[in-house]
């Protein structure tokens, strides 16, 4: 019985834990650099391939700041220059990942040349309604804001 309760406590925790980390400021782990050989640029510039997660980003981003219709629409539309099919507008825990809060202005690994100080999107609604996750790259932190509001966008598929 005892091994029962440790299991539904741990399982309680494990759901907890998520919402928790993604507070912004409370998650300070290893730099998204740390793992040598972690990101290899592809498609001669255009993606960066992460290592970890299996993911493929947009090596750029949007040229411009854009609600959070059209910045899902934008990814979904396979934004013009990207090859192949399947881009989307990331979680927060994927874009979250290429956070580096060891460093700051711009908080993401080199490999991203270029990528501004700005709030990016994410897909992940506010659990409150009427907002979305979004991270910044200045600080490498990620919080939520109105989905009217207008942010960059790093598409992943």
């Amino acid at each position: 019985m005892l091994s029962r309760r440790i299991l539904l406590v741990l399982l309680a925790f494990a759901v907890a834990l998520p919402a928790w980390v993604l507070r912004g400021r409370l998650n300070r782990a290893a730099p998204a650099a740390a793992i040598a050989g972690r990101f290899a640029t592809q498609d001669s510039g255009l993606t960066v391939l992460d290592r970890l997660t299996g993911l493929h980003w947009q090596q750029g981003f949007s040229g411009s700041t854009m609600d959070w219709a059209d910045a899902k629409t934008w990814c979904t539309n396979n934004t013009p220059g990207l090859p192949g099919s399947g881009w989307r507008l990331p979680t927060v825990r994927e874009l979250f990942s290429l956070a580096d809060v060891q460093t700051n202005s711009p908080a993401i690994d080199p490999i991203f040349a270029g990528t501004p100080s700005e709030y990016f999107w994410t897909v992940t609604p506010w659990v409150s309604g009427g907002g979305a996750w979004r991270v910044d790259f200045s600080s490498g932190y990620s919080d939520n804001n109105v989905t009217s509001s207008t942010f960059r966008v790093r598409c992943v598929r």
